[in-house]
């Protein structure tokens, strides 16, 4: 089955790699990423989940996995899983974790005493399984628990949702809209406390972190997933501005384009993100916070690189095995279950971004054929009057606020580019309502659909820059990656296997030589602190054979540091 999927993305990258060693990401255009493609690196997150499990894959969730759901082991892959379509026993692990939900209650009254996620995180898998975040379990008073009132909206009773950091607060909201979640009157929390505090937040660079200093990517990632659903509202928040030390009016808007700003400022060049060293997670979750906000991870140019976009650099991380990698330093463990479910997470993110469906935690029933064709062509036509540099007169903006209106509230989101029509309108001294937007409309949960096989056939343009990931000569950091494609391409006798095949021999042959340098070091000059006069030769001569390997592969040298320290 996997030689049968030749990706469009192999072709494209070994295209480039052949033909032209650096090139301007802006330049490439010459293949990219098919469903197919990111269908083949889901599969295999699942099918390296199900292996940890011992299970087949459509068992991940099932009466075999049910004591994962005791400390919310699978919630994650049960959410994403049911966003991505997969089949398996959703009701028997809602169950399961009803069941663990009843008995934290009974036994400790809560189900974590500071952390408001522990509710966000279950309340979302809950649904995802069928369940009902509203009535979900029972008390040691046998009364239904209500996961939505004592994780988010009710949660200041008893203690700050904020308690944890910012990150209650956003997944708290997050919770609340993932169903157009009612508040009630006299709660401890609203949308709106819920939303001025996190704008009040945001830190002098334009992001956000537990600190309340810097940027960390993912925190601001996830606060962008949050602050979503409300780009398009014009009202404006009295939040404390940390730059100027003063209150300001801020929109929700104005905080997102400032956040993408500072996500974009501490992306790294080779297009991963991370808050200490690169990571898969970080890529992960700035791919899912892009795709709620319409923007393509894999080609808009604020996240892209000279070495590629963010999707590129996730899809680095992926192993042979089919999981996924927290990490690809040296000596770090291979496929990780946290990097493996936030990277399923994100892939499904991009599906269901490229198909025009609710994003990945936008768990309401999918629009209607007619609905879904009215954002598309509001969103189609303000585009293009962007892309002329065209300002609309006042009856042409006038038009295009009654299609807007015409929208059902809770699709209005998905006209991404809004703003530009209220730029317009500003502009030309129009009238423009500005009451808060709540989007608390409780919806029937979403069904579950297979992005993997649905929608129209789609690519992504892939970015040329990208021949940089396997460099020539390619390196020992690069071994995954080829085994990855070549197993890709299966036995299908092409070009373009043979081109992996020679960077399989360049990449046995830098092992070699890196074993050769490793043992003379052991042999000759171990150890470093006692080398002396006489070893002078021997050491430059090794330190010129280091220092002519390519830089990836210097790390892999045992002792290098203490050499040149010598």
């Amino acid at each position: 089955m996997k030689g049968k999927r030749l990706a469009s993305l192999l072709l494209a990258l070994l295209l480039v790699l052949m033909c032209c060693p650096v090139l301007s990401a802006r330049a490439a255009d010459n293949g990219g990423y098919s469903r197919e493609d990111i269908a083949w690196y889901m599969d295999g997150i699942v099918s390296w989940c199900a292996g940890r499990l011992g299970v087949s894959e459509d068992a991940i969730l099932s009466a075999q996995t049910a004591e994962y759901a005791a400390e919310g082991g699978l919630d994650w892959y049960a959410l994403y899983m049911y966003r991505a379509g997969y089949e398996s026993d959703y009701a028997a692990y809602g169950s399961a974790l009803e069941d663990a939900v009843s008995r934290k209650y009974q036994e400790n009254g809560a189900l974590d005493r500071v952390r408001a996620s522990e509710w966000h995180r279950t309340g979302l898998a809950a649904t995802a399984c069928g369940g009902d975040a509203l009535a979900f379990g029972t008390n040691a008073a046998g009364e239904t628990i209500n996961l939505v009132a004592d994780g988010v909206y009710d949660r200041g009773k008893t203690e700050d949702l904020g308690a944890q950091g910012i990150n209650g607060l956003t997944w708290g909201l997050l919770m609340l809209d993932s169903r157009g979640y009612a508040v009630p009157a006299g709660a401890a929390d609203t949308r709106e406390t819920i939303l001025t505090r996190i704008l009040s937040a945001q830190t002098t660079e334009g992001g956000f972190s537990l600190s309340g200093e810097g940027v960390s990517a993912d925190l601001t990632a996830m606060t962008l997933q949050a602050l979503a659903p409300y780009q398009n509202s014009p009202h404006a928040f009295t939040v404390t501005d940390k730059a100027k030390g003063t209150a300001v009016e801020r929109t929700v808007s104005e905080a997102i384009e400032l956040a993408l700003g500072a996500l974009s400022a501490c992306q790294m060049e080779n297009g991963g993100f991370g808050d200490d060293g690169e990571s898969s997670e970080s890529a992960s979750q700035v791919i899912i916070a892009l795709c709620a906000l319409g923007i393509d991870p894999a080609s808009d140019a604020r996240f892209v690189k000279r070495g590629g976009s963010v999707l590129d650099a996730l899809l680095r991380f992926a192993k042979p095995d089919g999981g996924f990698a927290h990490t690809l330093e040296k000596g770090a463990d291979g496929s990780n279950a946290m990097a493996g479910e936030q990277a399923l997470g994100a892939l499904t993110a991009y599906m269901r971004f490229k198909d025009g469906l609710h994003s990945l935690y936008d768990l309401r029933g999918e629009a209607d054929a007619e609905t879904a064709e009215a954002v598309r062509a509001l969103r189609e036509e303000i585009d293009a009057l962007a892309a002329a540099g065209t300002e609309p007169d006042a009856a042409t903006a006038a038009e295009l606020q009654a299609r807007y209106d015409a929208i059902p509230a809770g699709e209005r989101r998905y006209v991404f580019n809004y703003t530009y029509l209220l730029r317009w309108e500003r502009a030309l001294g129009m009238d423009i309502e500005e009451p808060f937007y709540d989007p608390a409309e409780e919806a029937p949960a979403a069904e579950r659909l297979d992005v993997r096989t649905a929608g129209e056939v789609w690519s992504t343009r892939f970015t040329a820059a990208v021949c940089a990931a396997l460099p020539s000569p390619a390196t020992l950091a690069d071994a995954d990656t080829v085994a990855l494609l070549l197993d890709k391409l299966g036995d299908t006798d092409s070009a373009w296997r043979t081109a992996l095949l020679e960077k399989e021999t360049e990449i046995a042959a830098q092992r070699q030589e890196v074993a050769a340098i490793n043992a003379r070091i052991a042999g000759e000059l171990f150890p470093a602190e006692k080398l002396g006069a006489g070893d002078r030769a021997a050491l430059e001569e090794v330190i010129a054979e280091i220092e002519a390997l390519p830089e990836a592969d210097r790390a892999y040298v045992t002792g290098a540091g203490g050499l040149y320290a010598a």
